[in-house]
């Protein structure tokens, strides 16, 4: 009877044993199907997290590359006008001269002649016939002191650029000065002179009358 008994039992027990086998089975599959789910979705979000951290450093470098080439540009840039500036410098013009006689007559309308030089860099001066001509071309500044060897009379002496004139002075009576300080831009070539304008032609040479001029800034 026992016997009939446990071939009975035997597999109702053994049915559900493999039924639970098989649960078990479909609940570590569908938890490594979870697990599996969970790293495929890390892996995609590290891969986007990658992507977008490329996309950030080629952005970077692009800018860098910007950033150097403008520098570059600037840098260029300042050493051009430094040694456009050092070349400018590189050339001074710069002159005095007066009558080595005292007094001094000129003739009327005639040009004045200094000769004796104080200062002469550039070499733009000419004693021979009392003329500057620009060796650059540039922005110059003129001075002239010229004094007066008579009393009672007035000398008026004119600064003439090309042909022109741009500035007039007066010395009236004895002794008196009169002046001008002109700045004129010139062009290479140009010429700068003072004359005779009106009234006495006696003036004070030496270092009473002086005539100026220097190059401020070149082209």
């Amino acid at each position: 009877m026992l016997l009939l008994l446990l071939l009975v039992a035997l597999p109702v027990a053994l049915q559900v044993d493999c039924k639970d086998m098989e649960n078990q089975i479909h609940r570590e599959r569908r938890s490594d199907d979870v697990n599996l789910s969970g790293l495929q979705a890390m892996f995609e979000q590290q891969a986007n997290t990658i992507q977008t951290l490329q996309s950030e450093l080629v952005a970077t470098k692009n800018a860098l590359t910007e950033v150097k080439t403008e520098t570059s540009n600037r840098l260029t840039g300042a050493e051009n006008r430094l040694a456009a500036v050092e070349k400018k410098q590189s050339n001074p013009v710069a002159f005095t001269v007066r009558f080595a006689a005292d007094p001094v007559t000129i003739g009327i309308n005639q040009t004045l002649k200094f000769d004796n030089f104080v200062t002469n860099i550039g070499g733009g001066y000419d004693t021979s016939t009392g003329i500057f001509t620009a060796p650059l071309a540039g922005l110059y500044a003129f001075y002239l002191d010229v004094m007066n060897a008579n009393k009672d009379t007035e000398l008026e002496v004119k600064l003439v650029k090309n042909g022109a004139t741009v500035d007039v002075t007066l010395a009236n009576g004895l002794l008196d000065q009169g002046s001008y300080l002109s700045p004129l831009h010139l062009n290479k070539g140009d010429k700068v002179w003072n004359a005779h304008y009106w009234g006495d032609t006696h003036l004070r040479g030496g270092h009473w009358t002086v005539f100026s001029g220097f190059l401020i800034m070149a082209d």
